[in-house]
């Protein structure tokens, strides 16, 4: 089992990102210890513990978080909590972590619980109590018999821990940290499919002229285009040929991903910093001796991800638009392929349309309910993107196939072959079979893409 210990503000998403895929041997540093210690024995001074005792719980949902979520949500509890500002002891930490290392994961409904007021994170208590159900073993179980089998003593929690554990951004920090991931990754994919796409169509060399970049020297801008030329480098379609006229697609395009650069730095910044940040309520400070009430306003976060599901959303209405020109340029027989990339993107619109408005609540329960809800639209909305640059791959090799005779760029070229070599086996099987198998394998032609020209931006 590979080993990792926490330090004192220096958790970062691709931490996080890594730390969930499976169990990790975490540890707390020595400083992050006394720092547990001395809140503790602080928060004891002024309060009086009482423990807070759960009924046992039983969950009727079909849909849960994965695993890999909620280790997110569990190792950012225990991160945050181990930075010295909540006064919960150190056993609950370690306990934490002690059902990390042993892969016991709390069964956490995904949307909907039986009572509308609960917070997801409750679950995570019941857990931690012995009550409720987890995955141990890729099981389902009850956690009284994972916590037997794995010789675990269940931890009862003070009012204090129970409200350390539940108030702060770890929900949404630890969720999205992951598909934060997964989005930087499928918008170099979008780009790859883009690439596909430029080389079925021939498209003028002036579009990927530097001199376009340097009149508009915005960020985002200059690392699209560079991907694009690291991508195409070599292409005798692109650099060769003169045969399709400049669209005013083509500049949308650019214009949609150069605001996706920039979002996606945005956000980075502000999930980096939330990870690092105390936002459970309330803070103990020991050394100068306060406690503050409150300091767990999500809201800059709800606007984040609004800003996402947005620009993936057009982000998807490019590919589809580009689809489309392919399917009238060279008249595919894929009208099938075609109405299912709209739908798609059709269904994109109407999610990132819909997410919820940030209304002000004094307690949170308002923004809790914003938060689930619109954290599970985004994933619905990137479940959809992921479809749509498969079909956007598929319809950039149909085209090559029927009329390749230049050579392909050394991204595109590795694509292609990569494609074409997964497909194979399967040339007789529907359409909508080998496009879930591209899906499926979305993120290793990336890594395949990446080896031979080097990483995207």
């Amino acid at each position: 089992m590979d080993k990792y210990e926490l330090n004192p503000f220096g958790l970062s998403i691709e931490d996080i990102y890594k730390l969930s895929q499976k169990p990790h041997d975490i540890r707390l540093s020595s400083e992050l210890k006394k720092r547990i210690k001395s809140s503790r024995k602080f928060w004891e001074k002024f309060f009086e513990r009482k423990d807070v005792l759960y009924n046992d719980i039983f969950i009727q949902n079909k849909n849960f978080l994965s695993l890999e979520e909620t280790r997110a949500i569990m190792i950012l509890q225990a991160y945050t909590l181990s930075l010295g500002y909540s006064g919960v002891r150190i056993e609950v930490i370690e306990k934490i972590l002690e059902f990390l290392r042993k892969d016991i994961i709390p069964l956490i409904p995904e949307e909907k619980f039986s009572n509308k007021n609960l917070n997801p994170l409750n679950f995570i208590i019941y857990a931690l109590n012995g009550k409720g159900e987890v995955i141990y073993k890729n099981e389902r179980v009850k956690t009284e018999k994972a916590l037997k089998e794995s010789n675990i003593v269940p931890i009862n929690l003070d009012s204090k821990e129970v409200l350390a554990l539940t108030s702060g951004s770890y929900y949404i920090c630890g969720i999205l940290s992951l598909y934060f991931v997964k989005i930087q990754k499928l918008k170099k994919i979008s780009e790859i499919a883009i690439a596909l796409s430029l080389e079925s169509l021939k498209i003028d060399k002036k579009f990927l002229n530097s001199i376009v970049q340097a009149l508009r020297p915005h960020l985002g801008l200059i690392k699209f285009y560079e991907n694009l030329r690291k991508i195409l480098s070599g292409s005798e379609n692109i650099f060769s040929s003169n045969k399709y006229k400049d669209s005013h697609l083509l500049g949308y395009i650019s214009q949609v991903f150069f605001i996706f650069h920039q979002i996606i730095d945005f956000i980075k910044d502000i999930l980096e910093i939330e990870i690092n940040s105390i936002s459970h309520s309330p803070i103990i400070d020991y050394e100068q001796e306060f406690i503050l009430d409150k300091n767990l306003y999500i809201g800059i976060l709800i606007y984040g991800i609004s800003y996402l599901s947005m620009i993936i959303t057009n982000l998807t209405c490019s590919l589809e638009k580009l689809n489309f020109e392919i399917q009238s340029t060279f008249r595919l027989n894929l009208p099938s392929l075609y109405d299912t990339c709209r739908k798609l993107v059709e269904e994109n619109k109407k999610l990132s349309k819909s997410l919820g408005n940030i209304i002000f609540s004094l307690y949170g329960e308002t923004l809790l309910k914003i938060e689930i809800k619109n954290i599970t639209k985004l994933k619905k909305i990137i479940k959809n993107w992921e479809k749509i640059i498969a079909i956007s791959l598929l319809y950039g090799v149909q085209v090559i196939d029927f009329c390749k005779s230049l050579k392909c760029g050394r991204g595109t070229e590795i694509s292609y072959q990569f494609i074409k070599s997964l497909l194979s086996s399967f040339q007789d099987i529907e359409l909508d079979n080998k496009i879930q198998i591209l899906e499926n394998k979305l993120y290793d032609l990336l890594n395949h893409v990446e080896e031979e020209i080097g990483e995207l931006f």
